[in-house]
């Protein structure tokens, strides 16, 4: 506790005179605490008691330079790094780290302002699942995790200063790369300051410039997970799902893409369960493929873009022969996972998103049957 109050107090100078030493800035320095309430997620779970949070965020303003600024209403975007005292020993204490994009819902100019805040990054608990020392935590099967935020927050500035309150909603989750994988979801509010070097700022307009044209897109995929089921088996090794992508898009404006495609892949896993554990061996590479065609939306920001598909799997028989062997589910869940994969995750472009002409990407996403953790995945894209 005494380390983390040290780091606490250090970061807060360190941050206080960065932002006081820029030039012409729009940074913002914001302080919050508050308490949380870790969700029960299964049967035999142990009660859980209310945790603390303390977050530090070193944000820019958008003041328009860039057209998806004035789109989004001039956010603010920047990085968080998080600090929890769960309160609860199966699961330990967290720390976090997560760059964000908070959006306006009100006036840019009023003092008194309703803003969303979503954010994608990573988290280390300090008390994962064991065997021996901890199996009563099926939440959380790994130190490091992926911590995805959604939060309203109230504010009103007054000169170079912002009080603020906000509520949302945090989940932690290792994309089924390690089980037990249950996932922590926690809701939680906090009370907080916010520091501004320059009480105004000037805003910009921009021109509407982005590519109009239809562009074709290859990718290779990836992915890495455990098999089995959110809660087992326990303990297993880690194994590769390799993918191909092709897809068409076209940007719709300088912040919205969309695309229509084809992804095809091969699980590792299911392909050595049908080699060892199987009577009937037949087929087994055709049966450990899946082939799915999705719908993708891209929200560009300069050379970062928040990327999310719909798919529809159109080829997936391991899971649709041998789905409850590990957790038997209502005829809906099952029937649904059978047929729906979803990713989401973050992109970074190597040209400006709003440039015509080719461009390349690297990217990491969480793939999902369902809402169920499917993998952890990276991938390499070019586009022409």
């Amino acid at each position: 506790m005494k380390k983390t109050i040290f780091i606490s107090i250090l970061l807060t100078f360190f941050m206080f005179f960065c932002a006081r030493s820029q030039e012409n800035n729009h940074y913002v320095l914001s302080l919050k605490t508050g308490v949380g309430k870790v969700l029960k997620a299964y049967t035999n779970m142990p009660e859980t008691y209310p945790s603390v949070f303390t977050s530090y965020e070193f944000s820019k303003r958008g003041n328009g330079v860039s057209k998806w600024q004035q789109q989004l209403n001039y956010p603010e975007y920047g990085v968080e790094m998080l600090f929890g005292a769960l309160n609860n020993k199966f699961l330990g204490n967290v720390i976090g780290l997560q760059p964000f994009l908070k959006w306006h819902l009100t006036d840019k100019t009023s003092p008194l302002k309703l803003s969303f805040t979503a954010g994608l990054g990573f988290s280390y608990f300090t008390n994962p699942y064991h065997s021996a020392e901890n199996p009563k935590n099926l939440l959380i099967g790994s130190h490091i995790t992926n911590y995805t935020r959604g939060e309203f927050e109230v504010s009103y500035q007054y000169k170079h200063f912002r009080f603020l309150v906000s509520t949302g909603v945090f989940h932690f989750s290792n994309g089924h790369v390690k089980l037990p994988n249950i996932g922590a979801n926690i809701i939680q509010s906090k009370l907080g300051i916010a520091y501004l070097p320059f009480e105004t700022m000037e805003y910009l307009e921009s021109e509407n410039i982005y590519p109009e044209k239809w562009q074709y897109e290859m990718g290779f995929l990836f992915g890495f997970h455990a098999y089995g089921a959110s809660a087992k088996p326990h303990g297993g090794p880690i194994y590769p799902v390799y993918s191909l992508k092709q897809s068409m898009g076209k940007n719709l404006s300088p912040v919205y893409r969309i695309s229509f495609g084809l992804i095809a892949g091969h699980y590792r896993s299911f392909y050595r369960f049908i080699e060892n554990e199987l009577e009937n061996k037949r087929n087994p590479l055709l049966n450990s493929m899946y082939m799915t065609v999705f719908f993708g939306q891209e929200m560009c920001m300069g050379h970062i873009a928040l990327s999310g598909e719909l798919g529809l799997d159109i080829f997936k028989p391991f899971l649709r022969k041998y789905n409850d062997i590990f957790n038997p589910e209502d005829e809906f869940s099952t029937f649904v996972k059978q047929w729906n994969s979803n990713r989401l995750g973050l992109k970074y472009y190597f040209k400006n998103t709003n440039q015509s002409g080719w461009n390349a990407s690297v990217g990491m996403f969480i793939k999902a049957n369902f809402g169920q953790a499917d993998f952890v995945e990276c991938a390499v894209n070019f586009r022409f």
